[in-house]
């Protein structure tokens, strides 16, 4: 295994359980589930233990800092710390390892107090049924040494064939290098470029959480956005994602680096086919004021981190149609994930300012477009 790694981009990388787009194709188990559910149970201990606490001793900074997990808005703060924790180790998760990581200051409670708060609602969640067991697909560490600075970027793969033989040759890599600001180290690792090469067949990845350390970082550092799946020996692979992190440091000297993934498939390839049409019609409609780059070309906005459509589009618009194209079912279009905006799925709004995101006649065109994509691919 080899090194390299990015920065972060803008805020919710984690805040896709309230916003934004899901996948393509939502058949097909997770592994571990890293979407925030909650129940009568989990929903009291969030308000009533952990939310009061957090609101005392975090507001002050993360309610407009990133990350900004403590909004004013108390049912978009149960999604944004759900996904700070690492359910399985909640001792291993940042949120809980605040004071001995140095992060807090003088308002911060002990780890013993945190961590007894975060138990209680961990046991509200069993009670509400909503954990599930500990099969988590968790990458082999590597030791991130010397690494470069400035410019420099060194390359880190991870081997995915511990999960499964059908992912023998699957290789995920990455970029890393220590970030510094005008020449001084910042403490953080930047980590870029996330692309899995893959060597047997074509391959579906979604909901990458880095461990730094053997815990989660912060909840902007979540790789959800996909691109096309990766084809057979494929030596210039797509990024799974445009989004950049940067994960702060927990102490001086080597530091190991492994990655968490959400879900791993082998699917039929998937590719945009129909260009024209998407550039001429889809892509305009996206761009138009009160529309889908409203949030998902604003960098700040929770919606950006789970389909970042502009960093696509900077891209090519070739990227902006692969990307599309993964959240379409071409067998059965209205069921795709980007029609969300028109019914309201997913929590996705329907207006933007007071104006319908997805019109009927915004609807029929994008339907046009992946019909065509439909016919393209023989579906």
């Amino acid at each position: 295994m080899r090194m390299s790694f990015l920065q972060l981009s803008a805020l919710g990388s984690v805040f896709f359980v309230l916003f934004g787009c899901t996948g393509m194709d939502q058949s097909g188990a997770s592994r571990r589930d890293l979407f925030a559910v909650s129940g009568p149970y989990s929903s009291k201990a969030f308000d009533t233990l952990v939310y009061p606490m957090l609101k005392a001793q975090c507001s002050i900074c993360h309610t407009d800092q990133n990350p900004r997990f403590i909004p004013r808005d108390k049912v978009a703060a149960y999604g944004r710390v759900y996904a700070l924790m690492d359910w399985f180790e909640i001792e291993n998760s940042r949120l809980a390892r605040r004071k001995q990581d140095k992060h807090c200051g003088a308002n911060c409670t002990d780890n013993a107090d945190l961590l007894r708060v975060l138990q209680a609602w961990s046991e509200a969640l069993d009670k509400d049924q909503i954990k599930g067991d500990d099969d988590r697909l968790i990458t082999d560490s590597v030791q991130l040494t010397a690494l470069p600075t400035g410019d420099n970027f060194v390359e880190v793969s991870f081997d995915m064939a511990k999960f499964g033989a059908e992912y023998n040759g699957a290789i995920l890599k990455v970029e890393v290098q220590d970030y510094s600001l005008n020449g001084v180290r910042t403490g953080a690792i930047r980590i870029r470029k996330p692309r899995l090469a893959s060597g047997a067949s074509n391959l579906f990845i979604r909901s990458l959480r880095p461990r730094l350390n053997d815990h989660f970082d912060a909840a902007n550092n979540l790789w959800e956005s996909v691109q096309a799946p990766v084809a057979a020996n494929n030596n210039n692979p797509p990024l799974l994602s445009p989004l950049v992190m940067l994960i702060q440091r927990s102490g001086t000297g080597s530091d190991s680096l492994a990655f968490e993934v959400g879900e791993l498939r082998v699917i039929d390839a998937v590719a945009c086919n129909e260009l024209p049409y998407f550039s001429a019609n889809v892509i305009p409609y996206m761009q138009a004021a009160n529309k889908c780059f409203t949030c998902h070309g604003d960098a700040t906005h929770q919606a950006y981190a789970r389909f970042p459509m502009s960093a696509y589009f900077a891209v090519s618009p070739q990227a902006l149609c692969n990307a599309t194209i993964q959240r379409v079912n071409l067998e059965e279009p209205d069921a795709s994930a980007i029609f969300n905006p028109a019914f309201g799925h997913n929590n996705h709004p329907v207006e933007a300012n007071g104006v319908v995101i997805m019109s009927d006649a915004n609807r029929a065109m994008v339907r046009t477009w992946i019909e065509l994509e439909a016919a393209a691919s023989g579906d």
